[in-house]
């Protein structure tokens, strides 16, 4: 009962906007109860459109016992040629069971849309594993493996070779690391690789990594790096997107 007030509380909040966001870095693994993050973050990004963003995250988790329910949306306001514009909205909820020590059994559900590469709309849903590869005082190393059924839409041009509309079976794989670098600081990455089940030139990968600094036990520094890559955009959208942020992290 008290996961599902928590969905539903969190659903029902308005002004909420979404993001691209690495889910692996919004876990907080091993915390019963409630716990949740915030963000505030500053973006340069080139590539598709160059331009100056200031984001949001928010994501809230749940434990009880073996069961595990994760919520993460996040949101960006941009800046070009003067005017205010959102970029990307995403939401992202996930449900964890965990089956021993090291094994755990996941579902999820995700929407969003880019207007940089001209994506209007995008859902995803599917489920498979997670293991825990290491798991030290200092270190830890997770591997996934799932499946997954997308559905996209996208906005395309005359004469544009790329579907409109297309619905893809994918199987989507990650592994993740942290590891502390001092009592106050810790780096952290993650790798996605999502290629289609019956095409497998048709690849998107995903690369995120940071570096958080501890300014409280609950406030923290960050600086993030990420590269997006799909193989099979729409013609107007280049294949690869890098993206710099910082800003700051506050956990509970």
């Amino acid at each position: 009962m008290v996961v599902w007030t928590v969905v539903v509380l969190v659903l029902a909040c308005p002004g909420i906007g979404w993001s691209q966001i690495d889910i692996e870095s919004r876990r907080q693994d091993g915390r019963s109860g409630l716990a949740g993050g915030i963000d505030l973050n500053l973006a340069a990004r080139e590539g598709n459109v160059d331009l100056f963003e200031v984001g949001t995250g928010v994501s809230l988790s749940y434990r009880e016992n073996q069961n595990t329910l994760v919520l993460v949306a996040s949101g960006d306001l941009g800046w070009q040629g003067g005017e205010r514009f959102s970029n990307e909205v995403l939401g992202h909820l996930r449900y964890v069971r965990q089956v021993s020590d090291r094994v755990f059994g996941e579902s999820f559900l995700q929407s969003n849309y880019d207007k940089s590469r001209n994506l209007d709309f995008r859902m995803v849903g599917g489920g498979g594993l997670r293991l825990s590869l290491l798991e030290t005082d200092g270190s830890k190393a997770w591997l996934g493996l799932t499946y997954m059924f997308e559905h996209e839409r996208n906005e395309i041009g005359p004469g544009d070779r790329h579907p409109a509309e297309t619905s893809v079976h994918r199987g989507s794989g990650y592994l993740s690391a942290r590891m502390n670098i001092s009592e106050t600081a810790h780096i952290e990455g993650t790798v996605y690789l999502q290629p289609e089940l019956v095409n497998l030139d048709d690849l998107r990968i995903l690369i995120d990594s940071a570096l958080k600094v501890s300014v409280t036990s609950k406030l923290s520094l960050h600086t993030s790096v990420s590269l997006r890559h799909d193989s099979d955009p729409v013609d107007s959208v280049s294949e690869s997107d890098f993206r710099l942020e910082t800003g700051l992290s506050l956990e509970w």
